[in-house]
């Protein structure tokens, strides 16, 4: 399951990179499937101003990497990538003094070396990616919708709509400035949807999977500004819009949800969540110390949804909110028909 971290935290292949300003004093590449945390004998030198840089389950060539041909590295969404044992992590010290001899970084205090740097503490490796999932699924049809509709999240799927393709590897933001998404189902085109000049959205089949809980997905890094067309990550439930004993809706009920909104014509429902959006009456709880309107590197979105109603045949579209309508009435005048009759 998507953050199982005895899965997705073990490292099978580490490289570190010790870089002298632009310069790449020393590399040095273990790979062990039992899972690595420790590179060690990395041929340097002595000297003040170094950094110590690392990339964990990779495939990129970094002999001879200057440090900014390293830290612009990208990455892409691929299938690969919901295998947790595919996901690419990175770490970057601050500048430290490397000395003649045995140095150790991160190690604990009492070990034996020339030059103990950041006792104790090791160098921070992080996940490039995110994580979105699905912690559970109710259904409690609000009492206007009890006798007509239900749904089972026991026969539903999931998908990623609206994820981004790309990201950078470093930085303090991984966003990168392409405008390529992917989607794991296709659906009809809302307000998210990337179709402005210059986006790309494609099929990524690997971002839809069978509901269950802790189902989700390993995604990037992405940003939600409307009024610069960046676009919402969604996490969505669909599945077969039922009437109230559970079996497929037929006519005329099946036509009144279509043209409701509430399913497409085969009768399929979807219910969108936008992931770590401010609105939409969500409510958060646990670490939300990196902001809203983003999906950001290394943290696990984990979802409880509570469907209370159909859902929507656009889940690219904002779902609706409640609102008040005001209404006046007249009452009609009497059609008066005078009537004469003789008897």
């Amino acid at each position: 399951a998507v953050g199982d971290d005895l899965t997705d935290a073990k490292i099978t292949k580490l490289t570190a990179m010790v870089y002298a300003g632009q310069i790449q004093e020393g590399i040095k590449t273990v790979e062990e499937a039992d899972g690595v945390l420790k590179v060690e004998g990395i041929p340097c030198k002595s000297g003040a101003n170094r950094v110590l840089v690392v990339v964990a389950n990779h495939n990129y060539e970094l002999t001879g990497k200057s440090l900014n041909e390293v830290e612009a590295l990208t990455t892409s969404l691929t299938a690969e990538n919901q295998n947790a044992k595919n996901l690419i992590m990175t770490g970057k010290s601050a500048a430290f003094t490397i000395k003649p001899g045995s140095n150790h970084y991160g190690y604990p205090g009492g070990t034996a070396s020339d030059n103990l740097v950041s006792a104790g503490t090791p160098l921070a490796v992080t996940r490039v990616h995110a994580g979105i999932s699905f912690a559970g699924v109710e259904v409690n049809m609000a009492t206007q919708y009890q006798n007509y509709y239900s749904f089972k999240p026991a026969d539903a799927k999931i998908a990623a709509l609206v994820a981004k393709k790309d990201s950078k590897i470093f930085g303090n933001s991984l966003v990168s400035n392409t405008n390529a998404y992917l989607y794991g189902v296709q659906t009809p085109a809302g307000l998210y949807t990337p179709d402005a000049a210059g986006e790309t959205y494609e099929l990524e089949a690997s971002l839809n999977t069978n509901y269950a809980v802790g189902a989700g997905f390993y995604v990037l890094e992405s940003k939600y500004d409307a009024s610069n067309e960046l676009r919402p990550t969604i996490l969505c439930i669909y599945g077969k819009l039922l009437d109230k004993d559970g079996n497929p809706l037929t006519e005329p009920a099946l036509t009144d949800a279509i043209n409701a909104g509430f399913c497409d014509e085969d009768g399929t429902t979807y219910y969108p969540v936008l992931v770590n959006y401010d609105g939409n009456g969500y409510i958060y709880s646990g670490a939300i110390t990196q902001g809203q309107n983003k999906i950001v590197r290394n943290n696990h979105y984990k979802i409880t949804l509570n469907i209370t109603g159909p859902g929507t045949n656009t889940p690219e579209n904002p779902q609706p909110v409640q609102a008040n309508l005001n209404v006046t009435c007249q009452v009609t005048p009497w059609v008066v028909v005078n009537q004469a009759a003789t008897w």
